[in-house]
């Protein structure tokens, strides 16, 4: 199965549904519950499904007008957000490397 992160608009790795037990957004909601906090809704998981978080999207399978997801989806979507966060943004990096590189540059120019 495709474990890459998905970029922007595109679709969601597809669930393995022989192999998966899926499960209706509501009853995935009704069970996903932060630490102390109320359950989720489901508007969450179907943002989740269809913009996701940085980029990253939940997986999910449309059936008969419902939508499903499988616990192994979740567990992968919430260890992508994870994985994501520990690491420290190329983006960031690259403008505070070009940021020094400036500075350096100033500095040289002016002989201090």
């Amino acid at each position: 199965m495709n474990t890459a992160l998905n970029r922007g608009n595109a679709p969601a790795a597809p669930i393995d549904l022989l192999a998966e037990p899926l499960f209706t957004f509501a009853e995935v909601a009704k069970q996903v519950r932060p630490q102390g906090q109320r359950p989720i809704h489901i508007s969450t998981l179907m943002r989740w499904r269809q913009t996701g978080i940085r980029g990253i999207q939940l997986e999910a399978v449309r059936l008969g007008g419902r939508w499903f997801t499988s616990e192994a989806a979740v567990s992968r979507f919430i260890s992508r957000l994870n994985d994501v966060k520990s690491r420290p943004s190329t983006a960031a990096n690259t403008a505070n490397g070009l940021a020094a590189r400036n500075i350096d540059r100033a500095v040289a120019q002016e002989g201090l």
